[in-house]
């Protein structure tokens, strides 16, 4: 999946895309192809570790969350997609 494609689904969910992991951040998403650890996997496990409540997330398991039909997302989780 392409970052362009991720930030349309992730649009249609009513979600925001950031360009850095923050203590705003509520999910990071971990590419396949992805080398090693990144700086935004780094800095999510740190403030995880600090309390902040973050979802480090695979791909694969991504892609299944957005099949999930809307309709099925209880109300008070449709706002943090």
């Amino acid at each position: 999946m392409t970052r362009s494609y991720a930030a349309k689904k992730v649009h249609a969910f009513g979600g925001t895309l950031q360009g850095a992991v923050t203590k705003e951040t509520d999910f990071v998403i971990l590419g396949n192809k992805r080398r090693g650890i990144s700086s935004k996997q780094l800095k999510a496990e740190q403030l995880i570790s600090l309390g902040l409540d973050i979802q480090i997330m695979q791909e694969d398991d991504f892609i299944w969350v957005l099949s999930i039909p809307k309709a099925h997302i209880p109300s008070n989780m449709d706002e943090e997609y």
